[in-house]
């Protein structure tokens, strides 16, 4: 079973977000409460995703879960170990304010606007 949470970007261009939903929601998909972003996003709205997500990666990593990953054994874990992983170094600029941290996951996320998802641990 998986779980799923749609965010809406604010482009303009996206499908509605209720659609998304359904349609993974049809597929059998967990889906968590939607993230909508009606306006010019606020330091309240990014608060909001990144404990969305810090929520998300708490019900992925339930003891459930993490008692089956420690049992897969054999072929599959070291077949798993032996996936190469890269680190990416993601830097943002906010006025005068510079900021660097390393990222674990980068994808593109949208193309108008443009943006990025990045997997950056939370210390």
């Amino acid at each position: 079973n998986q779980t799923v949470i749609v965010c809406d970007s604010y482009g303009g261009d996206d499908e509605p977000v209720d659609t998304v939903v359904d349609r993974f929601a049809r597929q059998g998909a967990n889906t968590l409460p939607s993230l909508r972003v009606r306006q010019d996003p606020d330091e309240r709205t990014y608060q909001l995703f990144e404990e969305t997500g810090t929520d998300l990666g708490q019900q992925l990593m339930s003891a459930e879960k993490t008692k089956k990953v420690k049992a897969t054994e054999g072929d599959l874990a070291k077949a798993l170990g032996r996936i190469s992983s890269g680190l990416y170094i993601a830097t943002a600029r906010r006025g005068n304010a510079l900021s660097a941290m390393v990222a674990s996951w980068v994808a593109p996320a949208s193309t108008d606007p443009p943006g990025l998802t990045v997997a950056v641990a939370n210390d």
